[in-house]
């Protein structure tokens, strides 16, 4: 019997794409831990509704890209900047959700554009939304949908 060497090479493993995925998560995690957000349970006791109703209600905001949820770690989290005190949804930022959806952003980047810096107006847009300037607010969405040909 002969026996002869194969020559082994080294796995090609995939460094670039876990730390990729790492920077994601670190993202995600940022967001649900320095934003407000309510399940479906807080946001049926703050609406005063059955929990099954709310999820009626927020699929169908969802599926006309009128709300933004994100599901973490198996629970579906609602950001709060969507809705006013009586946990109401902001026409406005509805609007702005729906162009950003259309446009083909994810609930997590919606969510990353309302909570971070936005370069056209030196404000977070969860910001404007808090302090009602809705002007300016369509104006980051307007900037940031001409930049991508929108």
């Amino acid at each position: 019997m002969t026996s002869f060497m194969v020559p082994t090479s080294a796995p090609l493993l995939d460094h670039a794409g876990v730390e990729a995925a790492r920077l994601v998560r670190a993202g995600r995690e940022g967001l649900v831990s320095g934003h407000p957000s309510v399940t479906y349970a807080l946001l049926a006791d703050a609406r005063g509704q059955r929990e099954a109703s709310v999820r009626q209600w927020v699929r169908r905001l969802r599926l006309a890209g009128r709300l933004c949820t994100v599901d973490w770690g198996g629970v579906t989290l609602i950001p709060s900047f969507q809705f006013d005190e009586a946990y109401e949804p902001v026409a406005e930022v509805a609007d702005v959700v729906e162009r950003l959806t259309r446009s083909g952003m994810s609930g997590w980047a919606t969510w990353r554009w309302f909570a971070v810096t936005n370069p056209w107006v030196d404000e977070r847009p969860a910001a404007l939304v808090a302090a009602g300037d809705f002007g300016r607010l369509g104006a980051a969405a307007d900037a940031l949908l001409a930049d991508s040909g929108e």
